[in-house]
């Protein structure tokens, strides 16, 4: 796999669907996207290893592509667009 590239499908179950892990305070946008299931919140902890997709089905973290690989690839497609207006601590 590229590094480029997102995964296509979880390597331990084979399910295709796979959600980016978002790190950070979250957004209202980002707390409803995992709440429909379309991303993981993993915290504000981010190291250079750390996972960028979780399996949705077995809830395993992937392991490649990680942080640092993906980020710094600049292949930033899979990322859901960003909030209509900037947070700035309070909402």
């Amino acid at each position: 796999m590229s590094d480029r590239v997102a995964p296509t499908q979880c390597p331990a179950c084979g399910s295709e669907r796979l959600l980016r892990v978002a790190y950070g305070l979250p957004t209202r946008e980002l707390r409803e996207a995992e709440e429909r299931g379309e991303v993981l919140l993993a915290g504000c902890v981010v190291e250079d290893d750390s996972p960028v997709f979780a399996c949705g089905s077995c809830w395993r973290y992937l392991a490649r592509p990680t942080f640092n690989e993906f980020y710094s690839s600049g292949d930033l497609s899979p990322l859901p667009p960003p909030p209509s207006k900037p947070f700035h601590g309070r909402e």
